[in-house]
Parts: C-alpha cells; sequence; structure tokens
C-alpha cells in the first residue's frame, strides 16, 4: 500500500490506545517513548493483525506487500526473529495444527517473550479456553520468567476464567433493558436463564437469533433469555430489535468494557452461556446448537 493509515496497539505495554501511523509513497515510521520490552499490534486496513516485539533502543524494520501479509518480514531483535521463524513454520499449516505448534515453541522457548505473546493469542483469549492446558505452558514460563509483570495478570486471568468456567456459580449482573427495566441475576432463581452475547458485525450472531426463535417453538421448556447487544452505536444496537427475536435486550453501549463482559470473562461473540436454576453455569459455547442439547 503506498497510502494510508495504519493502527498501533501496546496490550501489554505503556501505551494503552490505538495510535495512527500514516502510510506515504510505501513507507512509515513510528516511535514509542520510554519503551519497555512488550510486543505491540500493527492493525492493518483489512483488520489483519501482525505482532512487532519491542524493546528500549531497538530498531524494527517492517517489509510487507499488502496483498500478502503472511510473508510479512519482520526484524530487529532476538524476540522478532524467534517470531518470524515461528510465523514460517506454520505458514502452510492447517488452523487445528497451528495451536499445537505453539505449544511446542513455548516449551522450548519459555524465556521469550514471544511465548508469553503465543500464550495470549492461541490458548487464553479463545473461546471455551482449556485451562489446565493453559496452567501448564503458564507455569512453565513463570519458573523462566518469574520477574516478567505480564505473569501476575495471566494467573489472575486464569483464575478468574475457571470462576465462570462451567459449574461454578454465575456471576451477578445488574442490567438495564431497552426499556429501562433493571434486570439482576437474582431476579432468575429457580429458572433457566440464558445469556446471549453478541453484536451486529459478530458472523453468524443474527442467523443463530433466528435459529433460537425458530427452535424455540417446539421445545417443551424455554430458557428465559438476556441477549446483551455489545454494538457502541445505539442505532445499531437497535437494528437487532427489529428483528423481534426472543429474549431481553440488553443494549451494552459500553462494549468490552461493560461490566456484565468482564464479569462472565467475554472474549470472542457471539458468547452462549446457560445458567440452571439454582444459578450455576451448566454450559458455555459460542453456538446455540452446543447450548441446546443441555436444555431438559
Amino acid at each position: 500500500m503506498s497510502q494510508g493509515e495504519l493502527m498501533f496497539y501496546m496490550p501489554n505495554g505503556p501505551r494503552e490506545k490505538f495510535d495512527t501511523v500514516s502510510v506515504r509513497e510505501g513507507k512509515f515510521s513510528y516511535a514509542i517513548p520510554d519503551a519497555v520490552e512488550s510486543y505491540s499490534i500493527l492493525l492493518f486496513p483489512n483488520l489483519s493483525e501482525q505482532v512487532i516485539f519491542v524493546e528500549p533502543n531497538l530498531n524494527v524494520s517492517i517489509e510487507a506487500n499488502a496483498t500478502q501479509l503472511k510473508a510479512i518480514k519482520i526484524t530487529g531483535g532476538k524476540a522478532n526473529k524467534l517470531m518470524s521463524g515461528f510465523r514460517n513454520e506454520i505458514m502452510d499449516l492447517p488452523t487445528n495444527q497451528v495451536k499445537d505448534k505453539a505449544l511446542e515453541f513455548i516449551h522450548k522457548n519459555p524465556a521469550s517473550i514471544v511465548s508469553i505473546y503465543l500464550l495470549r493469542k492461541y490458548f487464553v483469549n479463545v473461546d471455551n479456553p482449556d485451562l489446565d492446558e493453559i496452567e501448564d505452558a503458564l507455569s512453565a514460563i513463570t519458573q523462566a520468567q518469574p520477574e516478567q509483570p505480564d505473569m501476575k495478570l495471566l494467573h489472575e486471568k486464569i483464575t478468574a476464567l475457571r470462576n465462570v468456567s462451567e459449574g461454578k456459580s454465575a456471576p451477578n449482573f445488574d442490567v438495564t433493558d431497552n426499556e429501562g427495566k433493571r434486570h439482576q441475576l437474582a431476579d432468575y432463581k429457580g429458572k433457566d436463564l440464558l445469556l446471549i452475547f453478541g453484536a451486529t458485525w459478530a458472523e453468524g450472531y443474527r442467523d443463530q437469533l433466528r435459529e433460537i426463535h425458530h427452535d424455540s417453538k417446539d421445545m417443551q421448556e424455554i430458557p428465559e433469555m438476556i441477549n446483551v447487544e455489545m454494538d457502541v452505536a445505539k442505532y445499531m444496537a437497535n437494528s437487532v430489535l427489529r428483528d423481534s427475536l426472543p429474549g431481553v435486550m440488553i443494549p451494552e453501549l459500553r462494549g468490552w468494557q461493560s461490566e456484565i463482559v468482564k464479569n462472565y470473562q467475554i472474549k470472542t461473540l457471539p458468547t452462549f452461556i446457560l445458567i440452571d436454576k439454582s444459578q450455576k453455569i451448566v454450559a458455555r459455547a459460542d453456538n446455540w446448537n452446543d447450548i441446546k442439547k443441555k436444555i431438559k
């Protein structure tokens, strides 16, 4: 791309917001003030992401063709060299084998910050993470990097994920629907409850809502439903209402920053969480069909 803009973000560094990077004549430069060892995410116009590892006084060079971002070349520093090797190794692998390669890399290189990034990307920030698998990899990294600040955050993250896994008591919530009525978890004690987290831009979200509406006509027992609509633009959230879909609608305009989203550790959309009459989480999935099997 000869002209345009890229977005730069440091998810575990000192800069918490997106910065805009201008591309002129196919080139751009970006300086990080007070850089520490961390990783940054470069977001391209097609929404694809590339990770770049930074550290104090390090110059990083990036060469890429906007139409072939898989072949991107990032040089500068040991971490970027390791990541380039991993990127080349998985380039032609099917998706189901990439996770195994990431786990192999982590156990071979537990002292590298690349391992922290791979752990987050392929194991933590996914729907229904395997917490035992994560803790095994996290233990190896922690032993090799005991002073790494990110380790404490990751351990806290795993604890939070365990607290909202199947079999655990559902966290309380306090939300307001599109008609101004307040809803709390206690209001649904003695009832089955389905929490639906979605947004109009989430692939398959509205189709699955229509499927729920269709299936519920033939179900003997239908759970109460709360649809947490996470579009940050109100007009987009309202577009779901016009579909006359099932459940109470919660227009959560704070998106990922909303308390119910944080408390239930929602990382992908859509996410469906089934809570039973005793207010235990009995199922958590990214699709309605898996939830439907659990409804008695």
